[in-house]
Formats: C-alpha cells, structure tokens, sequence
C-alpha cells in the first residue's frame, strides 16, 4: 500500500512539471509588450461638434424653398447644430418660424448678430431661447468699413462689450454662452485686436484650408501652431469654436482661395471634423448647406454648399450623413480607456496617419483613422492618386467583434471579424470607421 503510494505521488509530480512546462511554453507565445492605453472621448461630445451654417433668411435663393429643399435635407443629414442670423428679405417674424421648425427637430442655432444694435435683439434673442446653442458677435469685423482698423477696431471691440454685457445683465439670457466676434484674416487677431476674454465665453476661427486637407492648412497661409498661437492672443485659455470652415467646388477659380472638385470635398470634410476636434475645438461649422443661386458669373461663393442650388445633394451630403448615421449617441458618458495600437506598414503611412478613439454610451468603442495626404494638384487642377496602405490593429485582449466601415461608400458593414485581437485592413484616402465590442 505504502508502494502504490509512493509511486501515485512521483507519478503526480511528473505530470504537474509537465503541464508547468507546457503552460510556460504556451504563454511565451504570446506579446510579451503592453500595448499603450489610448484615452478615448465621448461619441456625443464629437456629434455634437459638428454643424454647419445656413441662411434661412435669404429668401431669393434657394434657402427661400424651405419646405422642399432645406428643412427636409437639414433633418435628413442629421446634424444638430447650424449658425445663421437674420439677413436676406425674409422678415424676422418668418424667420423665427423656421428657426422654430428647426428647433422643434432639436436643431440648435448659433445666433449670428451681425452689425445691429446688440441691444435691439434682445427681445429676439429671449423668444429663441429655447433654440439657440449660444449668440455670437459681429462676422468677419476686418472686412468691414473699408478695411480700415481705425475704423473697425474700435467699433467692434466697443459692440461686443456692449453685447456681452447686454446678454450677462439680463436674468433670462446670462447663462447663454457669448462667441467673439470673426475675422476673416486671422493675422489682424495679432496685430490689431487684442485680448477679448473679458467680453466672451468663446473664441471664434474661420479657418479655410483652400484646396488643402485640413490637417495641412490652417487659413493664410498658416500653420496649425500659428493658427491658434494667434487666436489664443484675443481669447486665452476660452475655448474656440470655428464658426466657419470648409470647401468650395469652383475648381478653376482664379485664387489663392482654390476649390476642390466635389468628390474631393465629400473626403477632406469628414476628415476635417476630426481633424479640428482633435486639435480642441469645441464645435466646427462647414460654410455651407445649399450652394445659393445658379453661377452664371465666376462667383466661388456659390459653390460652397454641400447641396447644389437644384436641391440635389453632393457627396460630402451623403458621406456626412452616413458618418452621422454611424457615430452618433445621443447620451453623455465618461468614456473608458482601450489599449491598442494602429501600425502602417510603411514609415511614410505613419507620418500621414491620423486617428480618433471614441466611445458610445452602449459601450463600443470607435477608431475614426484617415490620412493627411494632399488629393488634388491646384496647379494641374488634377485629383492625386493615393494606394491604400495596409494597417493592422492590435488590442490587448480578444474582441467579440470588429466592424469596418467607410463612411463615403454606405452605413454597411464592410468587413467583420470576431473573436480576434490583430486584424488588417486597407487605409485609403477616404476615413474607415472601425467599431469594436469587447
């Protein structure tokens, strides 16, 4: 008895060492480096940072078919955020009316005043109230009164105190946010303005890329440093919202201010969402919904609009909407951290790669990656080519299922893995989505 026992523990002891070994040799197989952990942002907070400027009240233009055209393609598109004012031969009255069909959608407005007397709007200001996501000062101040700053510094600095006051002063309207006045050549910010933090809860950018990807230009001939070192001298640490961002589609035009064709427009703009929400940028507004009037005469300002003027979208409508269908949430959560990486193939993928990590109230989280290559020759006025670059994904763990999306193509699933933790895809010029649940 005592035998048998002996040899039951040798024999136990031999098969432990055994599967000791075989458990070791099974985990040197796997990544021995800690992929890094990626802070990630709210999915409602980037929805929310999207919007795009209207003109309700320029009734002689195809804004004037509100019915037909801009209110059932605003709400189509989905976004929640617009910039407009009064303006155009519409009245007030009937402007407020559609500020308030909007509104009933759950459209925010971004109140643009104009040149008028700050307090003769305030009567109009408290009945939009419920429908305003904040008031803003006079638009692009530098380009008024002959361009003389002599003229324009002192006018617009003295309007928006008074506005901002008339706002803070007033019981029903002191908790709606102000945005400083605009300027259409930010190097004036620099020179000219000074520091406006005292008169405002927002700095304000219009920022034009001009034919360039968003990442590459900055207006001006800027940088994204210069940019905002300049900005940051009128509004300090406030925060900044670009009331004015974007493309237009008149490629010929004889300008600095180049255009881009219509298929390149549906890709810089999706990118240029993330690009400025990456760089802090509270909200971006694209300039426009609705190209105005037909164009019979070389005007680029009438082929800013993500709609042409017969009502027929262009393809950034349909790429913003679909990116709208996949992203947005509607609830606001602290996001949690994911560990992954995402590697190019090459060294000059990686230095044109640039991602987004978002997380859903329902848990999932979202990469948003694209690129910062140049797609079209303002010279040649030829779109560029670019070969896709193969990525691969790597997370730390397992992820029940990874879904990859292009916004620009459909809201469908383009490929889908399960139960994996490395998978590889193709990068092109267009933003891939890709949407992971643990």
């Amino acid at each position: 008895m005592k035998k048998q026992t002996k040899q039951s523990f040798i024999f136990q002891i031999a098969l432990f060492l055994s599967l000791h070994t075989l458990f070791l040799s099974c985990k040197n197989d796997e990544p021995t480096t800690t992929l890094p952990s990626v802070e990630a942002r709210c999915a409602y907070d980037f929805y929310q940072s999207m919007g795009v400027c209207t003109h309700i009240g320029y009734s002689t233009t195809t804004y004037g078919n509100f019915d037909q055209i801009t209110y059932p393609l605003l709400k189509e598109l989905g976004i929640k955020h617009i910039r407009d004012g009064y303006g155009g031969m519409l009245s007030k009255t009937e402007q407020d009316q559609r500020y308030k069909i909007l509104g009933a959608e759950g459209i925010k407005i971004l109140f643009c005043t104009g040149t008028a007397n700050p307090a003769s709007l305030m009567t109009s200001i408290k009945n939009l109230l419920p429908y305003l996501s904040g008031v803003e000062g006079s638009n692009e101040v530098d380009f008024t009164n002959g361009k003389d700053p002599v003229q324009w510094v002192p006018i617009s600095v003295s309007r928006q105190q008074i506005f901002y006051d008339s706002i803070k002063n007033n019981l029903a309207t002191k908790d709606l946010p102000v945005v400083n006045f605009s300027l259409a050549e930010l190097g004036n910010a620099a020179k000219l303005v000074g520091d406006q933090t005292n008169k405002i809860d927002y700095g304000n950018l219009h920022i034009y890329a001009a034919a360039k990807h968003p990442a590459n230009h900055w207006g001006g001939g800027l940088t994204e440093d210069q940019a905002l070192s300049y900005i940051r001298l009128v509004s300090g640490t406030k925060p900044i919202i670009m009331t004015e961002c974007g493309y237009h589609n008149y490629v010929s035009y004889p300008s600095t201010h180049a255009g881009v064709p219509e298929e390149i427009s549906a890709i810089y703009i999706p990118h240029l969402f993330f690009e400025y929400f990456n760089k802090g940028i509270s909200r971006s507004y694209i300039y426009e919904l609705l190209d105005q009037n037909p164009d019979i005469d070389g005007d680029k300002e009438l082929h800013f609009g993500m709609i042409r003027c017969d009502g027929t979208p262009k393809p950034v409508f349909y790429a913003l909407k679909n990116l709208i269908s996949l992203i947005s949430d509607d609830k606001i959560t602290t996001p949690m951290p994911l560990n992954f990486e995402l590697k190019t193939g090459t060294e000059l993928g990686g230095k044109y790669l640039r991602y987004t990590l978002l997380q859903k109230s329902n848990g999932r989280w979202w990469i948003a990656a694209y690129r910062t290559n140049e797609l079209f020759d303002t010279n040649l006025l030829i779109n560029k080519t670019v070969q896709p670059e193969k990525m691969t994904l790597n997370l730390a763990s397992k992820a029940k299922e990874i879904n990859i999306y292009i916004p620009n193509k459909s809201i469908d699933k383009q490929i889908t893995f399960s139960n994996q933790n490395s998978i590889d895809f193709n990068l092109g010029s267009e933003l891939v989505l890709i949407e992971i649940s643990m």
